[in-house]
């Protein structure tokens, strides 16, 4: 029973963390698609960032799969009480794949921000204060009128 417990310890924080991890990666690629809406593309400009997007989610569908495995494996590990290098490894896994992830998300918005000139650039950044003051203010509201 006590095994169990410190099992159970230890997975929950970690699955946790893993679900907050996930829901973060698939929403960054969203919230970068939406933070463009504002801004005047060019053809050429919206075709280039369009391949980067396809290019960016073949890799990211491909590695989050390869995380998903290497967490079914990590949560087998635990399951069977395994300690020491093996449960080491597992664990240097997942963690591997998702800095792999983060760089990639780091990477793919660099690109496409070297797509944009600067006048849009700065429209950018505007649009990005912007949102971020309409945020604060909503959650302010929420706070104040319950």
């Amino acid at each position: 029973m006590k095994k169990l417990l410190i099992i159970l310890a230890f997975t929950i924080p970690v699955m946790i963390h893993a679900q907050g991890m996930h829901r973060d990666h698939h929403g960054e690629f969203d919230r970068m698609e939406m933070g463009l809406k504002g801004i005047d593309l060019s053809e050429q400009q919206q075709d280039q960032i369009h391949d980067l997007k396809i290019n960016f989610k073949k890799s990211h569908v491909q590695k989050e799969a390869d995380l998903k495995l290497a967490r079914l494996e990590l949560q087998e590990l635990i399951r069977s009480e395994n300690s020491g290098k093996e449960l080491d490894n597992a664990i240097d896994e997942v963690n591997k794949i998702r800095n792999e992830l983060f760089k990639d998300q780091v990477k793919h918005r660099l690109e496409v921000q070297k797509i944009l000139t600067d006048e849009q650039k700065e429209e950018l950044k505007k649009l990005r204060c912007d949102r971020g003051l309409e945020r604060r203010e909503k959650r302010m509201e929420r706070r104040f009128h319950r």
